[in-house]
């Protein structure tokens, strides 16, 4: 374990990272790390919806059936709140003062856009 700090520290040194930065050792190589990134972002999942989507556009649904389709969420699921007793979209991870504020948001076309994807 103490190789591997010794490790961490070096790296950070000579990219000029801080402590606030991170550094993740994911397996061997740039591969390892890409694939833990596209993992994380789901970025596979979201093309593959967007593909799936696509093709029920075009062989005439309408978005009414397709929200059917592909369960419309709960907006208002996305409003969590935190521990600072502010609001947080965790859609599109801004955090917001009050609900009120939360509901001036949910009327944004980022938050609608976010909505819909």
């Amino acid at each position: 374990m103490l190789a591997r700090e010794e490790a961490r520290h070096a790296i950070k040194q000579y990219i000029n990272a801080t402590e606030n930065d991170a550094l993740i050792f994911v397996g061997s190589g740039a591969t390892s790390a890409s694939n833990l990134l596209v993992a994380k972002l789901r970025v596979k999942e979201i093309s593959q919806q967007i593909r799936q989507k696509s093709k029920l556009i075009e062989a005439g649904l309408s978005e009414d059936k397709i929200g059917e389709l592909f369960g419309q969420p709960d907006v208002k699921s996305f409003c969590k709140q935190n521990r600072w007793m502010s609001y947080d979209c965790t859609l599109c991870k801004v955090i917001l003062p009050s609900v009120g504020a939360y509901e001036q948001h949910e009327r944004t076309d980022i938050h609608k856009r976010n909505v819909m994807t």
